[in-house]
């Protein structure tokens, strides 16, 4: 589910749900062209499934829903869904297998969507900045060529759908379409993460492939005619791209991008939790502290929950689930140089010591500072409720 992402577990998993939801949406999909291709609307009840197990994956997937609506209601059958029992059974069977999801948020007062809705902005008005890295992160992920050439077949098969009234074509340009316009318009004051789309792509490589298809059956024009050639390139020139990516990750020794490396930034906590285990055992502390949820996701994940390991900020994460066990009257904090959460430490009794530091580097190059102080005279009491300072129920 979704709060796995901010829950503290007994056992740390890696999150499944960039992996799974494309799977649940690719058959969701799957299931609607199979209700059009055989005129068989029971066909809604398998929807239903694939919908609820996506939502269950990725709260992000209830932007397919404007396109499950086009598809229903803009075409001339609408009238026909309207009134089949299968339309409105295929939505009770997506709640029902949401339902646990929604159980536990009703309980614990809508925790995990407020945490997901209440993302500020970063900027005020829009930077050019974020644009530029939400494009930069499409072009990479999907391909410098074969971007342009998805969005384009997206666009014309989104006319084509509408003007002709057709079901496939509209489902499948909406559920680009709705996504992309969301995510764009929200890295305009904002970053947005590198996978929030993965969910996308495919539908668009459909989108992509039948535009292809049907734009050369109606138009023997020179871009129709050579659109088979320039896709089967941009698919080429993709895979080399990813062949180069990896030889220069793997292989390399070299750091071209330096601070706009986005493997970089991350390739080097390993070292920095280490360094920050070296210095636990040396100051006799048995249990971490940090406050933001990038250094905690890489102390569970590097340490393998070896250690209890706290976050001072946003408790909200430990609702409902079990608490780390912080024995011992010594902690070590885990911080980054610029800690934004400093005056949090002002609400407690904590006595800080600051006892050394650790570089974030990768090949030569310092990406940012990490500080460990020893902290004694206080505890964090992770299950506490709204009204506490230390709850905070939104992301960094």
């Amino acid at each position: 589910m979704e709060e796995q992402n901010f829950a503290n577990h007994g056992k740390f998993v890696p999150s499944y749900h960039f992996f799974a939801v494309p799977v649940f949406v690719i058959n969701f999909v799957w299931s609607l062209v199979r209700l059009w291709q055989s005129d068989d609307l029971r066909w809604w009840l398998l929807a239903g499934l694939f919908g609820g197990l996506a939502m269950m994956s990725k709260y992000t997937a209830i932007l397919l829903l404007p396109a499950v609506l086009a598809f229903a209601l803009v075409p001339k059958w609408r009238r026909r869904q309207l009134s089949s029992p299968w339309f409105w059974s295929s939505g009770a069977i997506a709640i029902l297998v949401a339902s646990p999801m929604l159980y536990w948020n009703g309980i614990h007062d809508w925790v995990s969507f407020r945490f997901q809705l209440d993302r500020p902005d970063q900027v005020a008005g829009w930077s050019a900045r974020f644009l530029a890295d939400f494009l930069g992160q499409q072009f990479l992920l999907v391909g410098l060529v074969l971007l342009p050439m998805v969005m384009t077949g997206v666009a014309m098969l989104a006319v084509r759908g509408h003007r002709r009234l057709e079901p496939v074509p509209i489902l499948l340009s909406t559920a680009v379409i709705v996504p992309f316009g969301f995510f764009l318009w929200h890295g305009l004051d904002a970053r947005v993460g590198d996978s929030w789309l993965l969910f996308v792509w495919p539908i668009g490589f459909l989108c992509a492939v039948i535009n292809m298809k049907q734009w050369r059956d109606e138009s023997r024009s020179l871009p129709a005619r050579t659109g088979p050639p320039m896709m089967v390139f941009a698919i080429v020139s993709g895979i080399a791209g990813v062949v180069t990516a990896e030889l220069y990750y793997v292989g390399g020794t070299a750091n071209y991008f330096k601070n706009n490396d986005p493997i970089g930034k991350e390739a080097g906590f390993a070292a920095v939790v280490a360094d920050a285990e070296a210095k636990r055992r040396d100051v006799g502390a048995a249990w971490f502290i940090t406050s933001d949820y990038r250094m905690y996701s890489m102390l569970r994940w590097h340490l393998r929950d070896a250690v209890p390991i706290a976050q001072l900020n946003e408790r909200a994460r430990y609702v409902g689930f079990r608490e780390p066990r912080l024995d011992g009257p010594v902690g070590l904090y885990v911080a980054h140089q610029i800690n934004r959460n400093a005056a949090l430490w002002d609400k407690t009794s904590a006595v800080l010591e600051t006892v050394g530091s650790a570089d974030l580097v990768w090949r030569g190059f310092r990406y940012d500072v990490y500080t460990f102080q020893r902290l004694t005279g206080w505890k964090p009491a992770p299950s506490s409720g709204p009204g506490d300072p230390f709850f905070i129920v939104r992301p960094n």
